[in-house]
């Protein structure tokens, strides 16, 4: 896959003879008769030019990037672009999102980028909080292009466009039928992969109908399933001190106080002293020495790297021609998906289950407190179930006004539900009292029958059910309005409305904090907003071009955001382009911030304020020593919008008619950003006096801590810059069309500051695997019905600083470069055979065991596929 800017990717589309959606046919008259365009609009503007590069960096990954790429959604072939700097979420195994995937665009997060169909905003995922949206509910099939804006927009788009927009381009004028399929088999092993479609459409004099259907699925993936044997670097083993059997933190006193002297911390009896020794307990193992040791638990030998996938999806798309100057279109879009991922047996952490000296099933003669898993309930599998579906309903048309302008309004209606149904959580309530009671023996034999009995008295079925739902009306109309000396001054105005509700509802065990091995809380919450804009794009001389874009946007449940955009493009001679901007941005509180029940939680701290003398403390513990304390975290009302500011410039040069080099340099700064501070730095802060934290602290009369509030707060942000670079050519000869296309993306900066005036800290120099380096590189023949395809891509090396045993260290992880290879046969009957091969080396990703525990790499950036061998067929009729 190989990323166009929009100058080539329209060049190349006139050279073949291809009308993109955009562009309309050259009526030739002879040989010597030249193409020419008409306006267009594109991802970045919402006024129609004839100029096809702009003030505004866009990227095109056109159908045939896609097909070349082998990926089959929508997600994957994001995944590998330049610009996703530090990569972004896939399906993870066993999390409430697990059938989610997103991007990042400048590494800031997902929240940050915003996510367009055919230009406009789709529905955000109830499991990503409604901050982000899900691209694995795209066909893939449906894609025509995508195109990807890397500057800030929301002077155009509104919230979210603060690190750039992607815009995905649906299939429409479509003629004919195509039936394709796709299969791939990593040669490691799991996980498989197929891939089926169905495109079609009809077409008259006035109007076209195209529909798509779609079915996708891949197998679950474990971290067994890419076992290294390497010592300390294996992805099947991963140690956790919750074991199974378990742990006792053991005291002194024996009447179920826990008050005495620490004795010592032990291991179960019956925890084997090696991995696999003991058939009952084959993930189990003693670690540490006599009195300081633990039963620990592999956890890797049984949870999955990512949930298994499947699924179906279909797009009908039409416009039909009412009269002379009005057409309707409409869009409906429907998908079903499933997913299943699974985690090891549910952890009992905080608060652990106790049991007193003087039960008779306490084989240590002290009070314990218990670190436990509960691998005798099974492990923690969870079966995700999702629903879309999207219609879209709108007219579009001619008036004489201004001259003759150009109009759009459209209507749409999006429902997206996800139901999480999990299995092998415990309920801590009953597993404490069938201790106390001595029905529950936590060190008996997990296959006497009396033990089972009881474990069954503790398991618990979670449920999750989730659901947004959007209403939305928007409207646009461009025209020129007024004449320059060197040409027309565009223009666009318009409007949106959007009406969204969100709930994330969990089961009534959950919702109060029962469950062990899970959080959960409910959350419902409505707002209403509104937009209007204006765009004016002015000739200022022949060769100067000037851009001023508003627009104003009110929300029911925060205020407003007004927010404008200025950008310049400028030609001293025909083949080169220089273009500049600068905007300002912001992103709305996400709904579940604002409107999250409170949700239970126990980590360790010190208690600050009390261990420095500054309250009046007569608890029976050291303040001055960590304990855990309980803190909730849960919405907060009061949140302002995040706010940035966005500045680049660059350079586009037509070197030669076919060969096309640039560079682009972006600025983004962040503030009032959107995040929960952690317990310790609150009860730091609390003691300084800080404001910030004024209220979160609440005190039991003895001065001990009893709840710490850890609500979302508007913090300080971050700063990032960079550079993309970009070469693209095209070589026609004897022997075959060869297109070489080279894309880099250097990051130059990357800051972030918790606090404000706490200082910036740079992420690439040691707070974070932070790569300044992503490239991609695609080489490309073609002659007659043969084609062949090479694309290597490249991430940087990273590091992270780190103290490890009192010793300042720098963890390297090294740079990872893969080779993808592809060849392709057009057959006379309207057939296409692909075979291809991504990660023609078998090259694992960088793998570190000083920081990263099991699967020891960075899923959000590398993938554990190893060599993946497909074969596609499609059919034409």
């Amino acid at each position: 896959m190989h990323y166009k800017p929009l100058r080539t990717a329209i060049r190349r589309a006139l050279a073949v003879g291809v009308a993109l959606p955009w562009m309309l046919p050259a009526l030739a008259q002879d040989d010597g008769d030249a193409a020419t365009l008409d306006r267009i609009e594109v991802t970045g503007s919402r006024i129609k030019r004839v100029d096809i590069e702009g003030p505004n960096p866009v990227t095109v990954i056109d159908r045939a990037d896609l097909e070349i790429s082998g990926d089959v959604s929508v997600a994957d072939v994001l995944r590998s672009s330049t610009f996703n700097t530090l990569g972004s979420f896939q399906q993870s195994s066993g999390s409430t999102a697990q059938s989610q995937a997103t991007i990042s665009l400048r590494g800031i997060g997902s929240q940050y980028t915003l996510i367009l169909l055919d230009g406009r905003r789709i529905a955000s995922s109830p499991v990503l909080g409604a901050a982000a949206q899900n691209l694995n509910a795209i066909p893939f099939a449906a894609v025509e292009r995508i195109e990807i804006l890397r500057d800030g927009a929301s002077a155009l788009y509104g919230s979210d466009a603060v690190g750039g927009v992607v815009n995905i381009i649906l299939r429409k004028d479509y003629e004919g039928l195509t039936i394709s399929g796709q299969i791939e088999r990593p040669t490691r092993g799991e996980p498989d992969a197929n891939s089926a479609s169905i495109t079609g459409g009809i077409s008259s004099d006035r109007g076209n109908l195209t529909f798509v259907i779609d079915h996708q699925e891949r197998d679950i993936f474990f971290n067994r399933d890419r076992a290294t044997g390497i010592p300390g670097l294996d992805p099947a083993v991963g140690l956790s001190g919750a074991g199974f059997p378990g742990t006792a933190y053991v005291y002194s006193s024996t009447d179920g106080s826990l008050e005495g002297d620490f004795v010592g911390l032990f291991p179960d009896p019956q925890c084997p002293t090696a991995l696999g020794a003991d058939p009952l307990f084959p993930n189990s193992v003693v670690v540490g020495e006599p009195g300081n040791s633990f039963c620990a638990f592999n956890y890797a030998a049984v949870s999955a790297n990512e949930a298994s996938l499947r699924r179906e999806s279909a797009m009908v798309n039409g416009n039909f021609q009412l009269t002379d100057t009005i057409t309707a279109f409409t869009r409906v879009m429907a998908n079903s998906g499933e997913s299943f991922g699974r985690y090891a047996a549910a952890p009992i952490t905080a608060p652990n289950p106790t049991i007193s000296g003087s039960n008779p099933n306490n084989p240590f003669g002290g009070d314990a407190r218990l670190l436990y898993r509960f691998v005798a309930g099974g492990n923690r599998d969870s079966t995700v179930k999702d629903h879309m579906l999207d219609v879209l309903f709108g007219l579009e048309g001619q008036m004489d006004l201004f001259g003759g302008a150009e109009w759009e309004i459209a209507a749409r209606h999006n429902r997206y539900e996800i139901d999480n149904v999990g299995t092998g959580f415990a309920l801590r309530g009953p597993l404490q009292q069938l201790i106390d009671s001595g029905e529950l023996n936590p060190f008996g034999n997990p296959n006497d029958p009396a033990f089972q009995a009881a474990i069954g008295r503790v398991a618990h079925t979670t449920l999750q059910i989730s659901e947004t739902r959007d209403v939305a009306i928007d409207g646009l109309m461009s025209f020129d309005l007024f004449e320059l000396a060197n040409g027309p001054a565009g223009a666009a105005v318009g409007f949106d409305y959007r009406d969204t509700f969100y709930k994330d509802l969990v089961d009534a065990q959950s919702a109060a904090g029962n469950v062990a091995g899970t959080s959960g809380g409910n959350s419902t919450g409505e707002r209403a907003q509104y937009a209007v804009f204006a765009e004016v794009a002015m000739p200022l001389l022949a060769n100067l071009n000037l851009s001023v874009a508003a627009r104003y946007d009110h929300y029911n449940d925060f205020g407003n955001s007004t927010n404008p955009k200025v950008s310049l493009d400028f030609r001293p001679i025909e083949s080169l382009l220089l273009r500049a901007s600068w905007g300002t941005g912001f992103r709305a509180p996400d709904l579940a911030s604002l409107n999250q029940s409170s949700r239970q939680s126990f980590n360790g701290a010190i208690d600050t304020s009390a261990c420095e003398g500054l309250v009046d403390y007569s608890a029976p513990f050291d303040p001055c020593v960590a304990r855990q304390y309980e803190n909730a975290t849960g919405a907060n009302p009061n949140l302002a919008a995040e706010e940035s500011t966005n500045y680049g410039a660059g350079i586009v040069w037509s070197v030669l008619d076919n060969l096309t080099v640039s560079l682009d340099y972006y600025n983004i700064e962040l503030t009032n950003q959107i995040a929960p501070l952690g317990l310790q730095t609150i009860l730091d802060l609390e003691a300084e006096g800080d404001p910030l934290v004024d209220g979160l602290v609440t005190r039991n009369p003895n001065g001990s801590v009893a709840i710490v509030n850890r609500i979302p707060l508007n913090l300080s942000g971050f700063r990032t810059s960079g550079y993309d670079f970009e070469v693209d050519y095209r070589l026609e000869t004897d022997i075959g069309v060869f297109s070489p296309k080279f894309v880099v993306s250097y990051l130059d900066t990357f800051e972030t500051e918790t606090l404000p005036g706490s200082g910036f800290g740079d992420a690439i120099t040691g707070s974070g695997f932070v790569p300044d380096v992503r490239a991609q590189l695609q080489l490309d023949w073609a002659l007659g019905d043969f084609g062949v395809g090479i694309v290597g891509d490249h991430i940087g090396d990273s590091y992270q600083d780190a103290t490890i045993a009192g010793e300042d260290v720098r963890v390297t992880i090294p740079s990872w470069t893969t080779w993808d290879l592809q060849a392709t046969w057009s057959a006379p009957w309207n057939g296409k055979l692909t075979v291809g091969v991504r990660n023609v080396a078998d090259k694992a990703p960088p793998l570190d065991n000083i920081i990263l525990s099991s699967p020891f790499y960075l899923n959000s950036q590398y993938d554990f596929y190893g060599r993946v061998p497909y074969v596609r067929y499609e059919q034409k009729f």
